[in-house]
C-alpha cells in the first residue's frame, strides 16, 4: 500500500521502477508511487482494451468507476496522478 496523498520527500528523480519484477520496494522512495500509479494505469487500460466489446462492458466497469471516483476523492492529493486517472473515468 502506498500513500499518494504524501508529496514527494525528495527533490530528485530514480529512474521508476519495473513493477513485473520488483518483489520488495520501499515506500519511502520517489519513484514508487509514479510505478504503482503507472502500473494501476496501464492494467485498468489493458483489462478495458479486452473488454471493450463485451455486452456486459458497463456491468463490469462500473464497481471499478465508483472506486477510482472515492480514491480520487478522499485520498489522491497528488495532481499527476489525480489528472490521469481523471482523464481514464472520462474516456470509460
Amino acid at each position: 500500500m502506498t500513500d499518494f496523498g504524501a508529496k514527494s520527500i525528495s527533490k530528485f528523480s530514480v529512474k521508476p521502477l519495473d513493477m513485473t519484477c520488483c518483489i520488495k520496494a520501499d515506500s519511502g522512495e520517489s519513484g514508487y508511487g509514479k510505478a504503482v500509479s503507472e502500473n494501476t494505469f496501464e492494467l485498468i487500460l489493458a483489462c478495458c482494451k479486452s473488454i471493450a466489446t463485451e455486452l456486459s462492458f458497463p456491468e463490469i466497469m462500473t464497481p471499478t468507476l465508483i472506486q477510482l471516483r472515492s480514491f480520487l476523492k478522499k485520498k489522491c492529493k497528488n495532481p499527476e496522478v489525480a489528472k490521469k486517472f481523471k482523464t481514464l473515468i472520462e474516456k470509460v
